[in-house]
């Protein structure tokens, strides 16, 4: 495990590692932790999009990529907003009803004020990435496939949903067993009791 060795750039600045500018610590909602919020640098391929296409968008982009919640947004205005290019209204990821979705207005000049406007309508669209507030170097975590944040260190429990840690030993030995009881033709009795015993021995 690699611990952190100052890599967070100041708020504003380039994060080269993160492909994304820094725009600060967001505070965690339902058990979610606190989390570095990065505005990545890639664009996207329309200047503006319906809320279903932004959001398909910044998911394709992959490694936890989504478009930013409302209270991720007014971070955003807060600290960045003279970085943000065009100025105008964004799409952010939080619904408002099942048709209606929060956007902000995003200005060189100030921090910006929410809306909601119709899921139909189109904004511009710019993508986050989250990163857990914690010890590890962020570039050695994994996606955790229980929460989905980018959260596990190799062998680790997540740190945010805690789901249990993998024993890739026991893991392999799984995979191994069931490749050889695949195996064509007939095994010796004593393989097949050798077998039982190790798959009981994994349970």
């Amino acid at each position: 495990m690699k611990l952190y060795q100052a890599t967070i750039p100041k708020i504003g600045q380039h994060w080269p590692e993160q492909n994304g500018i820094y725009a600060g610590i967001a505070r965690g909602f339902d058990d979610e932790p606190d989390s570095h919020i990065v505005l990545l640098d890639d664009m996207p391929p329309k200047k503006r999009m319906t809320w279903k296409d932004g959001m398909a968008w910044a998911a394709s982009l992959g490694d936890g990529a989504r478009l930013p919640n409302q209270f991720e947004m007014a971070l955003i205005g807060a600290n960045i907003s003279n970085m943000i290019s065009p100025e105008g209204f964004y799409w952010s990821a939080s619904e408002y009803s099942e048709d209606i979705v929060w956007n902000h207005y995003l200005s060189s000049s100030n921090p910006g004020f929410q809306e909601f406007w119709h899921k139909t309508a189109t904004c511009y669209v710019r993508a986050i990435r989250k990163l857990v507030v914690c010890k590890y170097d962020q570039q050695a975590m994994e996606l955790c496939e229980v929460c989905g944040w980018k959260a596990k260190m190799d062998g680790e429990p997540c740190l945010v949903c805690h789901a249990p840690k993998i024993d890739k030993l026991q893991a392999a030995a799984k995979l191994g067993l069931d490749a050889f009881d695949k195996m064509v033709g007939r095994k010796p009795e004593f393989v097949e009791q050798a077998i039982a015993a190790l798959r009981q021995a994994l349970k």
